[in-house]
């Protein structure tokens, strides 16, 4: 409770400490996993991301089914480029909970960077039957259609897209570039 509080008021090496002063109290409990992953955090925050790294594989190591910890582990190492890896984590999530939303999220944008496009199109949709109002989903589908030569279908999903959020520029930007790309003279 003290390292939460010390949290709370961004006391971050007197919350690193009161963690590990808690492993060490019950250094056989699963639940250190979750100290683990706070620790994680905090020093990913201070810009240690090679301890953070170690810290939530400590964690992940401890308790290899909390997605929270994957989520954590994955999102750094997609951050480090270490897309194999961080592949790795989000499919982990995945198999614990198919419709988790940012797994699916980050994987589909991972298999966009290996050109892995069949795969990324499966997590796409699978994220816009799960939510069909993720714009970063629907995005990344407008993204594909385009890509796929489907202008039709890029477009519409980019209608969608600036009828449900009329504020986001990049949206405008997104469409102008697939309208000039499928009307300009050849």
């Amino acid at each position: 409770r003290q390292a939460l509080d010390a949290l709370a008021v961004d006391s971050l090496e007197r919350a690193e400490i009161l963690f590990r002063e808690a492993m060490r109290l019950k250094p056989a409990e699963k639940a250190n996993a979750l100290l683990f992953d706070h620790i994680g955090q905090i020093q990913e925050r201070q810009g240690r991301y090679e301890d953070a790294l170690a810290s939530y594989t400590l964690g992940v190591n401890l308790s290899p089914h909390t997605l929270g910890i994957l989520l954590h582990r994955g999102m750094l190492l997609l951050r480090q480029g270490q897309l194999d890896r961080a592949l790795s984590d989000f499919s982990s999530m995945i198999d614990l909970s198919p419709d988790h939303q940012r797994a699916l999220l980050f994987r589909a944008y991972i298999y966009v960077e290996k050109r892995l496009y069949k795969e990324a199109r499966r997590d796409y949709e699978h994220l816009v039957k799960v939510n069909p109002m993720h714009e970063d989903g629907l995005l990344g589908l407008a993204l594909l259609n385009d890509k796929d030569n489907r202008p039709r279908e890029a477009m519409d999903m980019m209608n969608r897209l600036v009828s449900m959020n009329p504020e986001r520029a990049d949206f405008y930007a997104v469409r102008a570039g697939i309208c000039l790309l499928y009307t300009s003279p050849s």
